[in-house]
C-alpha cells in the first residue's frame, strides 16, 4: 500500500515539478522524494500527526493545489463561465502565494510564482470577458 501510494506520489511529484519548477533536475526530484519518504516513516514510527513541516507549508501547499487546478481549468475551458473560473483559480493561487509566511522555507519561491502566475490571471481574465 506505501509503495502505491509513493509511486502515485511521485508520478504527480514530477508533474508538479515539471509545471512549478522546471530547472530541477531528475536527481533533485529523487533525492526530495527521498527525503519526503524518510519523514513519512519517520513519522509512523513516532505516531506523530501530518502537521506542516515548516512554517506556511499549509499555505504553500494549498497555493500548489490551486495553481495546478487552475491549470487544469485552463485545458479545458471553452464557456465563459469556465474561463472565470479558471481565473477565480489563477487570482486564489496568487493570493495564496503572497500568503506564504517570509519566515516559510517555500517563501522565495512563493513569491517567484505570484509573479509568475500574473501573465496566466491575465489572460485567463480576458477569455472570460
Amino acid at each position: 500500500m506505501v509503495l502505491a501510494v509513493l509511486a502515485a506520489v511521485a508520478g504527480l511529484y514530477g508533474l508538479y515539478v515539471g509545471i512549478f519548477m522546471p530547472g530541477w533536475e531528475t536527481d533533485q526530484i529523487s533525492a526530495e522524494l527521498g527525503r519526503a519518504y524518510e519523514r513519512s516513516k519517520a513519522r509512523e514510527r513516532h505516531g506523530t500527526s501530518l502537521a506542516p513541516l515548516s512554517p506556511g507549508a499549509d499555505v504553500w501547499r494549498d497555493a500548489v493545489n490551486t495553481a495546478m487546478a487552475a491549470s487544469e481549468a485552463v485545458q479545458t475551458a471553452e464557456t465563459v463561465a469556465e474561463w472565470r473560473q479558471a481565473a477565480d483559480l489563477w487570482r486564489e493561487a496568487i493570493e495564496l502565494m503572497k500568503a506564504v509566511p517570509a519566515s516559510s522555507e517555500y517563501y522565495p519561491l512563493a513569491q517567484e510564482k505570484a509573479l509568475e502566475y500574473q501573465p496566466n490571471f491575465i489572460y485567463t481574465q480576458q477569455r472570460a470577458q
